[in-house]
């Protein structure tokens, strides 16, 4: 069980400088008599061509409905495919644990070391209402780390309405490749002082073909619910709570040396929001959660194996609270709050029989403290300044490091791997981080620019840390990433053109890097090298790239999109490239609605990824590819919707680079991507 423990720092800075804000801004109200002012937000800030919010349903118009394949459609956004189920989000270059994931204020963890579940596997798009794409760090608000973006996925309460208390919407779909089904059912209740939400999915996956014709292993089956409760005292106030689960079975990945016979993860959420709390206090909002994973993954009751029977059970569990409040001095709108998160985990390798074999997570412990502040102050009519600093408290350990599995204990793995391993087994970290950003219009037809600069530090995680598997080991000496980060955009509208673009760079200072043991020999021993042991190290790297994307209104009806995305990673200290970095990718959308019909077409496409890190036998050169999906979708009357569709219309056979196993550099597989599937989706709201 995870104990929440404050150190003196942290205590000084949660008792003197956050909790004293709103007493300092009562005592400046009172000397100045100012009058009470509310001020939201998104009235004095702009929305950066980096931060992109879009209705959920707007991403159900293609015939695989999982959520890494969905989120792909948003410019910026790539994902690692190992199968059919949880390909994990990758922004900016960046991944696992340098994004930050909120499903309705919740993060949970994935159950597997390798990330066959990554956190957006536990979220069914078609349950929330919007999702939020944050590209790189624009806010200090959403956790610790988010160096490469923060994914925010929301539910919103429904609204009141006298005439009709009692909503409901299903919807089923199928596809003649990826999908076997897709069922969706959701009702909510609605009354003037409080809701009940219930909602379930339920799905199953086939091992689809590819563009050749040859089958992918890729099938699993899963179902997911959730329901909300929601109490309205008076117009200011809202308490929610809010129960969730979502199961995962025999989940087939050929990118991966095993299978995923079962997943299961559970979710309760605790939330108030009040406004208006009090003169100095217009806004509060408190979220208490906690998530848990049991994750089994195997090598044989999915799979032929004539080798020796493995089996991995995981287990992670997830807690977390917020407060957080908004208060207004003078001209500056203020936001700062406290957040606590305990994260611990635990992975054992073992035979089909039980017998330990090796701790790829030894009951790791990983507890943040942390205190934030963000001002945003409009400099004057045309220029808004936002300042933000954060502290966060870290505090790592792994629990089992010297028991033994197999021939030694994890503990024994390290020093047999890192000549200068310090024997350490925990460590702590003080983290200050800070943001500073301009948000500004020009002198041409509604134009705006953004300009940020941040300083943020990203710790190790349980795997990076504390892996001890014979061939894959963590470092328990690394050093959190400094993130130093710059970006620049600027969006507008231009008569029938709306248009954005940003440019980023970020120099990242200890920067963790996965390699093999042998290209790194200063580091590494000599057994750990002639084995071509998975290690971590820290380096210096830079990363960069830009986005754009523009809208052409040929008229009422119609309008043509095209979408860019670029991103480079260089490790400085090794002078090679970074491995796993997307390449040039697009898409061009046209795009029809008019009365009851919709409809589209969308070229994707990436270019050839040639800047491959030539030390790193799994990442190879790929070639560039391109797809056309077409959809439409018919409102038969107010309660019937029919959508249909094909993607890779022309049954185009590719694979993204990021397709392999980051882990297994003695067996590359590249995952191709679905070939033709026909799709076929019906809903209706009552």
């Amino acid at each position: 069980m995870a104990v929440f423990k404050l150190n003196p720092l942290t205590t000084f800075l949660l008792s003197s400088y956050f909790v004293s804000i709103p007493v300092w801004a009562e005592e400046v109200a009172d000397s100045t008599t100012l009058p009470e002012v509310t001020v939201q937000a998104q009235d004095l800030e702009q929305t950066p061509p980096s931060i992109q919010t879009q209705p959920c349903k707007s991403l159900l118009n293609q015939g695989n409905s999982e959520t890494g394949a969905l989120l792909k459609q948003i410019n910026g956004v790539d994902a690692i495919r190992k199968g059919g189920h949880g390909l994990d989000p990758v922004i900016h270059g960046q991944s696992a644990s340098r994004l930050n994931v909120l499903l309705d204020g919740a993060k949970i963890q994935g159950g597997c070391p390798n990330r066959m579940d990554p956190p957006t596997s536990y979220t069914e798009v078609s349950s929330y209402d919007q999702v939020t794409v944050i590209q790189g760090v624009q806010s200090l608000q959403y956790g610790a780390g988010g160096s490469g973006g923060t994914l925010i996925f929301k539910r919103t309460p429904p609204a009141y309405d006298p005439d009709q208390a009692i909503h409901d919407k299903i919807s089923l779909m199928t596809s003649s490749n990826v999908m076997k089904y897709d069922a969706n059912a959701e009702v909510s209740a609605v009354g003037k002082q409080g809701y009940v939400v219930l909602q379930g999915n339920k799905k199953e996956a086939n091992n689809y073909k590819d563009g050749n014709g040859d089958t992918i292993r890729s099938s699993y089956r899963s179902t997911q619910g959730h329901i909300d409760l929601g109490y309205r005292p008076d117009h200011n106030r809202l308490f929610k709570l809010s129960l969730e689960r979502s199961r995962t079975e025999d989940a087939l990945y050929p990118g991966a040396k095993m299978d995923a016979p079962k997943t299961e993860g559970n979710m309760v959420r605790l939330g108030y929001e009040q406004k208006q709390v009090a003169s100095n206090i217009h806004q509060l909002k408190v979220e208490a959660y906690r998530t848990t994973v049991d994750h089994l993954m195997d090598n044989y009751s999915l799979r032929t194996n004539t080798g020796m029977k493995m089996k991995t059970p995981t287990s992670t569990e997830t807690k977390g609270a917020k407060i957080q409040a908004q208060s207004q001095w003078q001209s500056t709108q203020i936001t700062y709050g406290v957040q606590l998160q305990s994260i611990e985990k635990e992975a054992i390798m073992q035979t089909a029989m039980g017998q330990n074999k090796a701790a790829i997570w030894p009951d790791v412990l990983t507890s943040t403290q942390s205190a934030f502040a963000e001002g945003l102050t409009p400099l004057n009519g045309q220029l808004t300044l936002k300042t933000g600093i954060r502290y966060d408290a870290i505090h790592a350990k792994a629990k089992r490091v010297n028991e033994q599995f197999g021939n030694s204990t994890p503990k024994q793995n390290y020093q047999k791997t890192y000549k200068s391993y310090s024997g350490q087994t925990q460590q702590d970290e003080a983290n200050f981080n800070f943001l500073i950003r301009l948000n500004g219009k020009l002198p041409i037809q509604q134009a705006q620019w953004f300009a940020g600069l941040s300083q943020t530090y990203r710790t190790a995680d349980a795997t990076e840390r504390f892996a001890a598997k014979s061939d894959w080991v963590g470092n328990p000496d690394l050093k959190p990433e400094q993130h130093n980060q710059f970006d620049l955009g600027i969006k507008g509208t231009l008569t029938q053109w709306n248009y954005q673009a940003n440019l980023w760079y970020d120099k990242v200072n200890d920067y963790i890097l996965q390699d093999n043991a042998k290209n790194q020999a200063d580091l590494t021993t000599s057994a750990a090298q002639t084995k071509e042991v998975q290690i971590y190290t820290n380096v210096d790297a830079t990363l960069y790239g830009a986005n754009g994307s523009a809208t052409y209104f040929l008229n009422e009806d119609w309008d043509l999109t095209g979408k860019l995305s670029l991103t480079k990673g260089y490790n400085d200290t090794d002078h090679r490239n970074l491995a796993m970095m997307p390449p040039v990718s697009g898409q061009l959308n046209a795009h029809y609605m008019h009365a009851k019909w919709e409809g589209g077409a969308r070229f994707n496409f990436a270019l050839e990824q040639s800047e491959v890190d030539s030390k790193n036998t799994q990442d190879q050169k790929t070639p560039a590819w391109s797809t056309v999906d077409l959809y439409a979708a018919y409102q038969v009357n107010r309660t019937f919707k029919i959508s249909t569709g094909v993607d890779n219309l022309f049954n185009h056979a590719y694979y993204s680079h990021l397709s392999y196993d980051p882990v297994d550099g003695s067996n590359i597989i590249h995952t191709n991507e679905p070939g033709q599937n026909f799709w076929l989706k019906v809903s209706a709201q009552f």
